[in-house]
């Protein structure tokens, strides 16, 4: 049960500072292997599948956190 609260308390501190734009927080929570699909048509520059939470994690981010406002 431990580990379900760990786990559920990361999960939430993604949400919170994904809500506040705070992509560090958010990069620094995702697991080294994780496969993000970002959908949209061939002319979005930021949609595609990007892999690694690494600095071109960033860009397409920072893009998604701006559409949403």
């Amino acid at each position: 049960m431990e580990t379900l609260v760990h786990y559920g308390m990361q999960v939430q501190k993604m949400y919170e500072a994904f809500k506040m734009g705070d992509i560090p927080t958010v990069l620094s929570g995702l697991s080294r292997d994780v496969i993000w699909e970002v959908m949209g048509q061939p002319d979005v520059p930021f949609a595609g599948i990007i892999t690694a939470p690494t600095a071109s994690t960033r860009w397409p981010l920072q893009k998604v956190l701006a559409g949403r406002q």
